[in-house]
């Protein structure tokens, strides 16, 4: 399971003067996936690593991986 540091993303999304439409679009994923994440919702790695390299951070800065 892969969860958002939701504060430290906010901090950066806002940091470029990006919405979370516009995060959406520079990672190349569904604007509810953003707002689901920000709800606390888990998301695939795959998801984590597209919106870590729109964010230009590693995935570890602003997720953290839950083994089940």
């Amino acid at each position: 399971m892969i969860k958002a540091k939701v504060r430290e993303m906010t901090v950066l999304r806002i940091s470029k003067g990006w919405s979370m439409n516009e995060l959406a679009r520079k990672s190349k994923v569904a604007p509810s996936t953003i707002v689901k994440m920000n709800q606390g919702k888990s998301v695939s790695a795959k998801t984590a690593k597209k919106i870590a390299d729109a964010l230009e951070v590693e995935v570890k800065d602003i997720f953290t991986i839950f083994n089940n």
